[in-house]
């Protein structure tokens, strides 16, 4: 439906008296979240209360009209009005006020997240600056929550050693901060030292992101059956956590435990029918089983929920080509290489070509495969193609 047509229909449904004490500030907020900013500043301009105040700056922030909005902001003192009087100075450059008004948004309770914050194109401008450097190094290493949200959003924005950097250079310390850090360590192929981190580390007393945390470590340490043992402990104290099936039935899978990881994941698509990793996963299942006919459907699922996902489609094109499917088989590689291209597809794609008899293309992937690589190619070259 129509962005427009259904502001139109959330409007006049909030103008019956029939609802809410304020409808003005319902009408704003319905007008806020489906982008008519102009609207909000007509139902909020006249009124008195803070969360008027707040929705109405807001309003004109995503207007532009920086200004005019940091005037209502400076009207109030909410930990919201901090973070957009923050967001207005780093606008203009004023790194000092910046950075001053974000501290007092931090100290508040109620805060957006790091990542939301160092993702805001307002901070770009001064993001170089002292200021800004000096802020985040008090802030971040004085503060565990905030430290915590920095090393999640650093796991997956930053290399390991800069986020092994950013823990020891804390003075804080949490149970969370001590098992990212053996996550960390884990990760840089340091298991020793993670390994000793862990052992300082007890799942019955751990509460239950700790103990996400851990049994990730201890997958990457490959040791899966104590990752195991510390999903079991999670599930059992989060039973609603239905999406925690999937990595146990990950580890089960990596335990060679088929049947119970088939349970798990069948469990868990009966209610995240669209879960394309927990799909593929079930593919793996079935072919350890050699129950290659009932993989398919799992893999033509994963790829319908994510066809630029390599990983599906060359799985697919091997299961093809294990069941002698080869025409389907080349499609699925020649569609590899327009996401992914490397020695593997090529090798695998020589074959299925080889398989319809076409010799000169396979001898063509046989040659790039070599070439980008891969020395069993060359057996397959010498064997099947002619000297030139």
């Amino acid at each position: 439906m129509n962005k427009s047509i259904l502001y139109i229909i959330v409007s006049l449904f909030l103008s019956c008296n029939l609802f809410a004490l304020n409808t003005d500030m319902y009408r704003a907020q319905a007008a806020y979240d489906y982008g008519y900013y102009d609207s909000v500043c007509l139902y909020t301009m006249q009124s008195s209360e803070v969360e008027s105040k707040e929705l109405h700056g807001k309003a004109l922030y995503a207007m532009k009209q920086y200004d005019k909005a940091y005037t209502i902001f400076k009207s109030i003192e909410t930990s919201e009005s901090w973070y957009y009087r923050a967001c207005i100075c780093a606008i203009s450059q004023q790194a000092d006020s910046a950075v001053w008004y974000l501290q007092k948004h931090i100290s508040s309770g109620a805060k957006k997240t790091y990542a939301e914050i160092i993702t805001n194109d307002a901070f770009e401008s001064i993001s170089k600056t002292p200021e800004w450097r000096e802020f985040w190094k008090q802030s971040v290493y004085s503060d565990a929550e905030l430290l915590v949200e920095t090393i999640e959003y650093s796991i997956v924005h930053k290399s390991m050693q800069e986020v092994l950097q950013i823990i020891e250079l804390t003075s804080v310390s949490s149970a969370e901060i001590v098992a990212y850090k053996a996550f960390v360590l884990s990760r840089m192929s340091e298991e020793k030292r993670a390994s000793q981190i862990l052992s300082q580390i007890n799942p019955s007393t751990s509460s239950t992101k700790v103990l996400r945390i851990v049994a990730n470590t201890f997958v990457e340490l490959r040791e899966h059956t104590k990752a195991y043992e510390c999903m079991v402990r999670y599930v059992t104290m989060c039973p609603n956590d239905i999406t925690a099936n999937f990595d146990i039935a990950h580890i089960l899978y990596e335990l060679k435990k088929y049947n119970e990881a088939q349970k798990y994941l069948e469990f868990l698509l009966t209610y995240y029918y669209k879960h394309d990793s927990a799909w593929y996963v079930l593919s793996l299942v079935y072919q350890q089983q050699k129950q290659y006919l009932s993989a398919l459907p799992c893999l033509h699922k994963a790829c319908e929920l994510a066809p630029a996902n390599a990983t599906y489609v060359f799985a697919r094109a091997g299961l093809f080509l294990e069941l002698k499917q080869f025409v389907q088989a080349e499609i699925d590689y020649n569609q590899c290489l327009d996401l992914q291209p490397n020695m593997y597809v090529y090798f695998n794609r020589a074959h299925a070509r080889r398989m319809q008899g076409n010799v000169s293309g396979a001898c063509y992937d046989y040659t790039r495969s070599y070439k980008l690589g891969n020395q069993d190619a060359l057996y397959y070259s010498n064997l099947y193609c002619e000297k030139k």
